[in-house]
C-alpha cells in the first residue's frame, strides 16, 4: 500500500502543478467530486482508487465522512494523506443529503463543474474527463451518462439503448419524466455546472431527495447533454437505502413527486410534461396502497396523513383521468384504488402484494 500511496502522490502533484493548488496552475476548468461516506469500509478503497486514478487535470475530491462507526473514516484519512487532490471532512451522522450539502458548501470558489459519487460505487478512469469534455463541447449545464449495474450475477449497462443527444427546452424535462434513459433522477450519473447549485441544496428530511433536486436542476439548465457510454459502476447491494421500501420510503416517494408536480405545474404549460408529472404521482399513490399489506400497525399509522393527501389528489382528478384516453391504464387503476373505501378490495390487494413481495425477496436475496 505504501508504494501505491507514493504513486498517487507523484501523479497528483504533476497534474496539479508545482504549487499544488490546481486551479491556479491549470487552465482547464476545475471539477469538484463529492463523495459521501458512511460505513462502507468493505468497498471504500475501490471507490477512492477510482477517484485518484481520474485522467482529468484540475480535479478536487471532497470526501465527507458522515459519522461512520467502522474504519471508513481512517481509510478516508489515509487517502487524503497520500493524495493532495483529496480533502476529508468528518461530520456527525446526518444522512446522505447532509453529506452532499457539506461537500457543496466547501467547494473551491473556482469550481466550474461538480459531480457526486456514492462510496460503494466507482468510476471508469476517464469518466470525469469525458463528462467535462462533453460539457465544454456542447455548452451543456448538465451532462448525464449511462452506468453499469454491478450484481453478484454480473455486470450490464443500465440503458443499453440510449443515444448521444443534446436537449433543450421541454424536451429535456419530458425525457427526464419518462425515466427510461440516462436522464433520470439519480444525482451521481451526471456532471453539473456548479453555478446551478447557487441557492439549491438537497433536502435533509426525506429519502429520495436526489430526484427532487435533479428535477429542479434539469428545469433550470439551458442545455443538457446525454452520453450513452457507461462511465460509472453502480453496486447494487441488499442493504441499499433505495431497496428498503417501507412506509417512510413510500411516504417520501409521494412527497417528492407531489412537490415536483406542485412546483413545475406553476412554471410550465407543456401538456405532456404535466401528464407525466401526474402519472408519477399516481404511480406513488398505487405503490403506497398496495404496500399497506406489508406494513406494521405503526407504519400504517404513520402513513395516514400521506394517504389522506393521496385521496384528495386522486379525488380532484378522478373524473378527468377516467374519462381521458391520454392516461395509461395503470394511472386509472391507481386513481380508482386511491379513492376506494372498500375494505375487502383493499385487503385482498394488499395481501396479494405482500405475498409477491416476499417471494421476490426470497428470489433476489437468498
Amino acid at each position: 500500500m505504501e508504494a501505491d500511496k507514493e504513486l498517487i502522490r507523484i501523479d497528483d502533484t504533476d497534474s496539479r502543478g508545482k504549487n499544488g493548488s490546481g486551479a491556479s496552475a491549470d487552465k482547464s476548468p476545475l471539477i469538484t467530486l463529492i463523495i459521501p461516506v458512511y460505513n462502507v469500509e468493505r468497498y471504500l478503497r475501490q471507490c477512492l482508487d477510482s477517484a485518484a486514478a481520474q485522467t482529468c487535470d484540475n480535479l478536487r475530491v471532497i470526501i465527507v465522512d458522515d459519522g461512520s462507526t467502522d474504519d471508513s473514516g481512517a481509510v478516508c484519512d489515509e487517502y487524503a494523506a497520500a493524495c493532495p487532490r483529496f480533502t476529508v471532512f468528518h461530520t456527525p451522522n446526518g444522512g446522505l443529503a447532509a453529506a452532499r450539502n457539506q461537500g457543496l458548501c466547501n467547494m473551491d470558489p473556482l469550481t466550474k463543474y461538480v459531480a457526486f459519487l456514492d462510496s460503494d460505487d466507482w468510476l471508469e478512469p476517464d469518466a470525469l474527463q469525458r463528462l467535462r469534455d462533453a460539457a465544454e463541447e456542447c455548452g451543456a449545464d448538465i451532462v448525464a451518462c449511462d452506468y453499469y449495474v454491478e450484481t453478484p450475477e454480473g455486470r450490464q449497462p443500465a440503458h443499453p439503448a440510449s443515444a448521444k443527444a443534446t436537449l433543450t427546452g421541454n424536451e429535456k424535462l419530458r425525457l427526464y419524466l419518462k425515466n427510461r434513459d440516462v436522464l433520470n433522477g439519480l444525482a451521481w450519473n451526471k456532471l453539473y455546472k456548479a453555478e446551478l447549485f447557487e441557492g439549491v441544496r438537497y433536502p435533509e428530511d426525506i429519502m429520495k431527495e436526489d430526484d427532487l433536486v435533479t428535477c429542479r436542476l434539469i428545469h433550470m439548465a439551458q442545455r443538457v447533454a446525454l452520453l450513452p457510454d457507461a462511465l460509472i459502476h453502480y453496486r447494487m447491494r441488499q442493504s441499499s437505502i433505495s431497496r428498503n421500501h417501507n412506509a417512510r420510503w413510500r411516504t417520501d416517494c409521494w412527497r417528492v413527486v407531489r412537490d415536483k408536480y406542485e412546483e413545475l405545474s406553476e412554471l410550465i404549460s407543456d401538456e405532456e410534461c404535466l401528464r407525466l408529472l401526474e402519472s408519477d404521482c399516481f404511480t406513488a399513490i398505487f405503490a403506497m396502497w398496495v404496500s399497506l399489506g406489508g406494513f406494521t400497525r405503526e407504519e400504517r399509522q404513520s402513513a395516514k396523513p400521506a394517504l389522506e393527501e393521496m385521496k384528495r389528489f386522486a379525488g380532484e382528478r378522478r373524473r378527468k383521468i377516467l374519462s381521458s384516453r391520454q392516461y395509461p391504464k395503470a394511472v386509472k387503476r391507481a386513481c380508482i384504488a386511491a379513492a376506494c373505501d372498500n375494505a375487502l378490495f383493499l385487503r385482498l390487494l394488499n395481501r396479494l402484494f405482500g405475498l409477491s413481495r416476499r417471494q421476490k425477496r426470497v428470489t433476489m436475496f437468498p
